[in-house]
């Protein structure tokens, strides 16, 4: 009975919840170090409900019951956007199609590869990959 009031617990969030990369114990340690009611014990009902997947989640409110939060971000799949890249394809049409598919900025975008890239053009293999929706120009 003490575990179904503990799931019920109430946890106040944001409409936008960050889900950052590593381990659980990392994940865990992310959220209590902003504020969330999560603990040592969560961490056992994430590992058995599956590890999340970085990313941002739109949550539905901003307080919800911690088995609801839990099962959020572990079933949780960022929602993404496919980039292909042609072969052949030079940066300059590669990085202004990034740019204007995910809504980035396509001069800060290009001096970011141009200090990254050791060559201008042939360092990314031509495919398509899926990029999530939420990265900016320095991700």
């Amino acid at each position: 009975m003490l575990f179904l009031i503990y799931l019920a617990t109430p946890i106040k969030t944001t409409l936008y919840v960050n889900i950052p990369s590593g381990s659980i114990s990392n994940i865990v340690q992310y959220y209590k170090n902003r504020g969330l009611n999560i603990n040592n014990f969560d961490k056992i009902l994430i590992y058995l409900m599956g590890m999340p997947q970085k990313g941002i989640l739109k949550m539905e409110n901003t307080e919800i019951s911690k088995i609801d939060f839990i099962y959020s971000i572990t079933h949780f799949k960022s929602i993404t956007k496919a980039i292909t890249i042609i072969p052949g394809e030079t940066s300059y049409f590669f990085l202004r199609d990034f740019s204007r598919k995910l809504n980035l900025d396509y001069f800060l975008l290009k001096k970011l590869f141009d200090e990254k890239s050791i060559f201008k053009d042939g360092t990314i293999i031509a495919d398509t990959y899926n990029i999530p929706l939420y990265m900016k120009e320095k991700d």
